[in-house]
């Protein structure tokens, strides 16, 4: 018989292809996402590193004015989408979306004080007719901001 083992997961996967890159306000910071996750790596050489340890998959992240917190898309085929708000220093994560869709292109306000989101109510490849896109403004309330 065969004794040769199959390696099915490699925690030590060779990134080659960035997606979504954003720096963070004041240029020391990049997040992106490669191979369906989100990845931190402080620049100019910076290691990348996950931003987290979830299943899910992450995409489009974008940072807070102070670049103290992130907003991403996830997502997970059985349980669709949700908008994440995540807090760097801390990892505390804040889902801010209570029905789940699918969710893109979170964005802080300028004033860090609303996010702005698409939300979309399918396609032919989800499983859903595409009749239009929503734009939503979700406000943040200050006491809910973590320090």
């Amino acid at each position: 018989p065969c004794q040769s083992k199959q390696i099915c997961y490699d925690p030590e996967v060779k990134i080659h292809a960035l997606r979504q890159a954003k720096t963070s306000p004041d240029g020391k910071l990049l997040i992106f996402n490669a191979v369906g996750q989100l990845y931190q790596m402080q620049l100019p050489k910076g290691k990348p590193k996950r931003i987290t340890n979830d299943t899910h998959f992450e995409f489009e992240p974008s940072f807070s004015p102070d670049g103290k917190e992130i907003v991403y898309v996830s997502w997970a085929d059985d349980k669709m989408g949700s908008i994440i708000r995540l807090n760097l220093a801390s990892g505390a994560k804040t889902v801010l979306t209570a029905e789940k869709g699918i969710y893109r292109t979170p964005s802080f306000s300028p004033d860090g004080k609303m996010i702005v989101y698409r939300k979309e109510s399918g396609n032919d490849h989800q499983g859903y007719h595409m009749s239009k896109i929503l734009v939503f403004i979700l406000c943040l309330l200050q006491e809910e901001r973590p320090h």
